[in-house]
């Protein structure tokens, strides 16, 4: 996996956290419709732009939980997610709004921590590998350098 292509998910798992702390703090406080939460994060600053969630911002868009599993089916190579990360989001999908109010936040809380733990992970990755480039490249302009002389 390239160094861009990981920079991406990591981008894309820094954000899917916090579609879960957001889901969390937004069914707590407001313990709305499924729908009406992710069309209202859908319409923030924040996600307007994320494409998981862009087709929520069309009210009649069917049941929430088939409108994002075929977002991630769309975007998922784009976002730079691999296999793991998107059975781990079609998990978080389909029991989604399953469980009562309570169970709901602690879910969402849950899940926001298994991303993050992966987001880490691949923020760490895409250090190691940045310096690794940068060492490579010096690497082989040295050695350019020496073969032209």
């Amino acid at each position: 996996m390239g160094r861009w292509n990981l920079k991406r998910r990591s981008d894309s798992l820094e954000r899917i956290t916090r579609l879960c702390e957001q889901l969390a703090e937004n069914i707590r406080c407001t313990a709305a419709p499924l729908d009406k939460l992710l069309y209202s994060l859908a319409s923030t600053a924040e996600f307007e732009d994320f494409p998981l969630l862009c087709p929520m911002r069309e009210r009649s868009s069917g049941d929430p939980r088939q409108v994002l599993s075929a977002a991630l089916a769309r975007h998922g190579d784009a976002l730079g997610l691999t296999v793991e990360d998107r059975q781990l989001f079609e998990e978080f999908i389909a029991d989604f709004g399953v469980a009562d109010l309570v169970g709901e936040v602690q879910r969402c809380r849950r899940y926001a921590a298994l991303f993050r733990e992966r987001h880490i992970t691949a923020r760490e990755i895409v250090q190691q590998r940045g310096r690794l480039y940068v060492t490579l490249g010096f690497c082989v302009g040295c050695t350019l350098s020496l073969v032209l002389l």
